[in-house]
């Protein structure tokens, strides 16, 4: 927490969703305007946060990757988002209102999985609003802040000859390790003060 909530002020969600990651920025406007461009309101920061895909996410459709974050964010802070006036989402996803009201065109699995998505919404007060991706300069830049941490010393190849293994222990040349290979490699550290059970 970045400021104190309040529940005089209006409450802002901006999210945003890239193919590799997430970004969740939650402020208070004061004064609210709504003639006033959200970025140009005196915003309060409350919460900032984000995260990447990985494993089965990473080929999520477009329309699961951002609805994301929104589903995130009144999971994961209710206390903030159940309010009696709501909050105002703002994301870059021109279809924001069908995010939760899909339609017949998508599979039926994300069809089910939005549905589902859409129940958490139900107990909130919210209004929907897209914005140009320009006008989301925060929540886009903790999705590039986490990146940047994350990447740091890897080198990325070509992952599409990569082939996870279902079964790692049915592998060719899989051996299962002796308890004198184990026992040597654990006396090679130190087991902490608080852990010793002698002491």
């Amino acid at each position: 927490m970045l400021a104190y909530p309040d529940t005089s002020k209006q409450m802002i969600v901006m999210s945003y969703a890239s193919d590799v990651g997430w970004g969740l920025v939650i402020s208070q406007v004061k004064q609210w305007n709504p003639d006033t461009q959200i970025h140009e309101q005196d915003n309060e920061l409350l919460v900032c946060m984000g995260g990447s895909f990985s494993g089965s996410a990473l080929n999520w459709s477009v329309i699961e990757k951002e609805s994301f974050p929104i589903v995130h964010a009144c999971e994961r802070l209710e206390n903030l988002l159940l309010r009696p006036h709501g909050f105002k989402l703002y994301c870059d996803h021109r279809n924001i209102v069908y995010l939760f009201a899909p339609g017949k065109e998508l599979k039926k699995h994300v069809r089910g999985k939005l549905l589902r998505w859409s129940t958490k919404l139900l107990e909130y007060r919210w209004g929907g609003k897209p914005l140009p991706t320009a006008r989301i300069h925060s929540a886009k830049r903790v999705i590039r802040h986490k990146r940047k941490r994350s990447d740091a010393g890897k080198t990325i190849g070509d992952s599409s000859n990569m082939v996870a293994p279902l079964r790692p222990l049915d592998q060719d040349g899989f051996v299962w390790h002796t308890m004198d290979e184990i026992s040597t490699l654990q006396a090679q550290y130190k087991v902490p003060q608080v852990c010793n059970p002698q002491k």
